[in-house]
């Protein structure tokens, strides 16, 4: 299916003055490959290529390092890297194959977070609430704190500024 006219060039960020242009909308416009055609003519078509988003963004992956806590059902998941809609499906796997008691989520090496994370991130305090269960979160970095607060989700969580407060915590109350 191609489409012609101002709206492509205004979904590609292109501002193309008297300019015919089509787009093949398969796939290929929302990835920022377009086909442009001076005044219709196959025979002068340019191909505009951009890398694919994640390219231009430098995607980074989360790894996700498992710790036994010092208590028997306590578990540390070390997170580095961003939670993102990228990155989602690892975080979730990750939580989803520990079900110890208290989970410590030390998001020290986090140094950001978008809407799909926080998401994932409060899907995981319910369900730890849910089955009674404790989460805890440490070393939230500020630009992951200030989401947290302008979403109104900082007060779900109980949070620590290093892994090791946590740990001494919890263990002298068994639970927080």
């Amino acid at each position: 299916m191609e489409k012609e006219g101002v709206q492509i060039a205004e979904m590609a960020g292109m501002i193309l003055p008297k300019t015919r242009f089509r787009a093949d909308l398969h796939g290929r416009a929302g990835r920022g490959h377009i086909l442009v055609s001076k005044h219709g003519d196959r025979r002068s078509a340019v191909t505009y290529n951009r890398l694919p988003w994640s390219a231009r963004m430098g995607v980074q992956e989360l790894t996700v390092e498992r710790y036994e806590g010092v208590a028997e059902d306590q578990r540390i998941l070390l997170l580095k890297g961003p939670i993102t809609i990228e990155t989602t499906p690892q975080f979730e796997r990750a939580v989803r194959s520990e079900n110890a008691e208290t989970m410590i989520l030390d998001l020290s090496d986090v140094p950001y977070i978008d809407s799909v994370g926080l998401g994932s991130l409060v899907a995981t305090y319910v369900s730890h609430q849910k089955t009674g269960r404790c989460l805890v979160l440490t070393g939230v970095k500020p630009r992951v704190r200030k989401i947290m607060e302008i979403t109104k989700v900082r007060d779900f969580f109980v949070t620590f500024a290093t892994t090791w407060e946590a740990v001494e915590a919890l263990a002298n109350t068994g639970s927080a």
